[in-house]
């Protein structure tokens, strides 16, 4: 006889159309369409916008707290689901999110921006009403795109935990990506014969140029590969696998960046390779004023 694993689940849905510039009335319909769909399963669900992000306290999404998640919840925290019916577009949080976007000059950096707040919103959502554990929609080609992405922006230390199964930077809850295994392609067939319904929603990428971003312009060389090499996502996200997080060479705790959560435990060779870049752009820098004569 097999055991099965049993566990309490909820389904939480991020409204994000503050990012987007989207109005009331469409940003209503899309929230409407996606409750619609997570009410047939009899889950739990908990709907949010990415603006109360700014609401969230330095307490709730530390990556050491000093209480466990029963003792959070047993605090009776206010509720954090949205009544989306009472959404305002001029809110002061929504102010906030459109001026930090503003100022967040290309769209790559933006589309990272929004990536971080999602997590830190789910990440309080889960401590509040109790899950230790959160499960992405990440699949083996969205990875496949992380990784080369990541590899661009100069992140290749974080793919790991970008990519790997569990991420455990946060201590007590846990991300977890259990359609890693899986590329788009197989999901969508499989939705379209279980009849799955869904929700196409809008991204800050959406009907933009393909160079508008690094992930997008990944995206569209991955994708594009895959359709004359069904083997390039598998290849992509096998190789990406392979790396693993090196240990502190002095046992001490690794310290991971507050907003992005990155990690600075690099390997010596590493660390000294940058350095030894660092000075050769400062000597060049300091030679460009001179002119070399000949004799």
């Amino acid at each position: 006889m097999h055991k099965r694993l049993r566990f309490h689940s909820g389904i939480v849905y991020i409204d994000e159309g503050a990012v987007t510039n989207k109005n009331k009335e469409k940003r209503l319909q899309v929230s409407d369409s996606v409750q619609s769909i997570m009410r047939r399963y009899d889950f739990p669900t908990h709907i949010a916008t990415l603006e109360q992000v700014f609401d969230l306290e330095r307490s709730s999404v530390d990556e050491n707290p000093t209480t466990d998640v029963g003792d959070r919840v047993a605090m009776a925290m206010p509720s954090l689901s949205a009544d989306m019916g009472d959404l305002t577009l001029d809110s002061v949080q929504t102010k906030r999110l459109k001026y930090m976007l503003a100022n967040t000059k290309s769209v790559t950096a933006k589309e990272d921006l929004v990536q971080i707040l999602r997590h830190r919103l789910l990440m309080d959502i889960a401590r509040r009403y109790g899950y230790d554990k959160i499960m992405l929609g990440d699949c083996s080609t969205k990875l496949s795109i992380s990784i080369l992405a990541d590899l661009a922006k100069g992140r290749g230390a974080s793919i790991p935990l970008d990519t790997n199964f569990a991420d455990r930077r946060y201590g007590d809850v846990f991300f977890l990506r259990p359609m890693r295994e899986f590329t788009s392609k197989e999901i969508g067939i499989y939705n379209h014969f279980h009849n799955i319904d869904s929700v196409v929603i809008a991204s800050l990428t959406t009907k933009c140029p393909v160079n508008a971003s690094i992930n997008r312009l990944t995206e569209t060389f991955v994708t594009g590969l895959q359709v004359d090499f069904p083997s390039t996502v598998n290849t992509v996200f096998r190789t990406g696998e392979k790396l693993c997080v090196t240990d502190s060479s002095d046992n001490s705790p690794v310290q991971y960046c507050i907003l992005c959560r990155d990690t600075d435990n690099l390997p010596g060779f590493i660390i000294e390779e940058a350095r030894r870049r660092i000075r050769r752009s400062q000597m060049k820098k300091e030679f460009e004023g001179f002119l070399l004569e000949e004799d």
